[in-house]
């Protein structure tokens, strides 16, 4: 069992840098573009800002996202990611805490008093110079024991994932920490429990990508070149194209099949998840600008209409890939590790199949996992389709919701949402910025 330490509060050095210029302060609950514009317009206006993340990079969903540029923007928005990692890393406009979470929260008259708990972070940002030698000798790295941000604008770049490595099992140093020429890994790190009273908070937790695997007919897992919309925005983020997983070849014929996890009656998910009409439409676009021989087809229900510029992409996307509307039934694994997709075809008027090389599944947006823990801590609601919202109870109660944890959005509307949670704030607190 690892062993904890415990404190009354955070560092007197975060405590002071988080504090605003009138003393209030705000903690902002995820590390993602919503949770990051939040914080950083907070502070623009002169608000103290604390930002915890649970998991080990800043970023969420969205830094993993890859440009979908062809010969012209095609305003996928994702550079926003980026940009804003980029302010965020060279400005430093408030305290970060990664691998921290909240235990319990108390509310008293006016402030919130917030438990926290803090996975050690075993990479020295201060003395680490990302070469990488880490990740290079790490023996472990492919079961992703050493894992590497999704944007260089991260520091550090690197992060140990206890779960994962062996080495922590040994009494010798790691390798890790050996080869390291900074000597920047400190394994003594022990977990800490502190606590921090904040005027208020911004929860910017984000939402869960649908696991395919809930539903059997897809058979995700089973064969090798089925891949999830946001496996392949890693691929193409990592590699720079889209390769089949079985020999690392370019596939042929690619099918993306929309609405999984959406606008399913059997999952009781009848909500639609807005991101993956443009999403499947400019990826198909980015694939066939690179390699034009290459036929895509996407299945879908009916193409939502959501974003900017929409009716141009839908017709340059008709004139270079096939729609067909209607999902398929089922999936079988065919010769050469291709998948055989059955549908319906609506001008032959039967059921077919057809082989495809590769299958891409565009995976809805779940509400967050921690949507229940807050729900109840912070006495809010939860709509029809499970995301979060504010109860008549706390509203002007220094509690406000950034981005998708409110519902799917895409990368700008989450954005702009952002921007309204902290203007709600400082008018909460009476912070004109001047």
């Amino acid at each position: 069992m690892r062993a904890v330490i415990f404190r009354d509060k955070c560092s007197d050095e975060d405590q002071m840098n988080a504090l605003g210029k009138n003393g209030k302060q705000v903690l902002v609950v995820g590390g993602g573009i919503s949770g990051l514009t939040a914080g950083w317009e907070l502070a623009r206006l002169g608000i103290g800002v604390f930002l915890i993340e649970k998991e080990a990079f800043i970023g969420g969903h969205a830094a993993n996202l890859t440009c979908k540029a062809t010969d012209r923007c095609l305003k996928c928005n994702n550079c926003l990611v980026e940009e804003r990692l980029k302010a965020v890393s060279e400005g430093k406009p408030f305290p970060i805490r990664v691998r921290t979470e909240i235990v319990r929260i108390e509310r008293t008259e006016e402030r919130y008093h917030i438990s926290l708990k803090s996975a050690p972070g075993w990479i020295d940002a201060e003395k680490c110079t990302d070469c990488g030698l880490c990740f290079e000798k790490c023996p472990e790295a492919l079961r992703g024991a050493i894992m590497r941000a999704p944007s260089h604008h991260i520091r550090p770049f690197y992060a140990i994932d206890s779960s994962k490595c062996r080495c922590l099992e040994d009494h010798d140093p790691p390798l890790c920490q050996r080869w390291c020429p900074e000597k920047a890994l400190d394994f003594d790190r022990k977990e800490e429990s502190w606590s921090l009273e904040v005027d208020g908070i911004v929860l910017a937790i984000g939402y869960t990508v649908f696991d395919p695997g809930e539903k059997k007919a897809y058979g995700y897992g089973k064969f090798k070149n089925m891949m999830t919309a946001m496996d392949l925005e890693k691929m193409v983020r990592l590699n720079g194209e889209l390769v089949q997983v079985s020999d690392g070849k370019f596939p042929e014929k690619v099918a993306f099949v929309q609405c999984v996890g959406s606008r399913d009656a059997s999952l009781h998910h009848e909500f639609c998840s807005r991101v993956c009409c443009g999403y499947a439409l400019r990826m198909g676009l980015r694939i066939v600008h690179d390699h034009p021989e290459t036929e895509i087809t996407v299945f879908y229900m009916d193409i939502q209409n959501f974003g900017r510029d929409f009716e141009r992409l839908y017709y340059e996307a008709r004139s270079k890939m096939r729609l067909l509307r209607g999902l398929p039934g089922d999936f079988y694994a065919s010769r050469n590790e291709r998948i055989s997709v059955s549908y319906y075809d609506e001008r032959a008027g039967r059921t077919t199949s057809e082989d495809f090389d590769l299958v891409v599944l565009s995976v809805g947006l779940m509400p967050p996992r921690g949507a229940l823990f807050f729900a109840e801590h912070l006495d809010l609601e939860r709509n029809e389709d499970g995301f979060l919202t504010i109860s008549e109870k706390m509203k002007g109660r220094g509690l406000v919701i950034a981005g998708a944890a409110e519902g799917p959005m895409n990368v700008a509307e989450c954005v702009t949402h952002a921007k309204r949670a902290a203007l709600e704030m400082s008018a909460f607190l009476g912070c004109s910025g001047t």
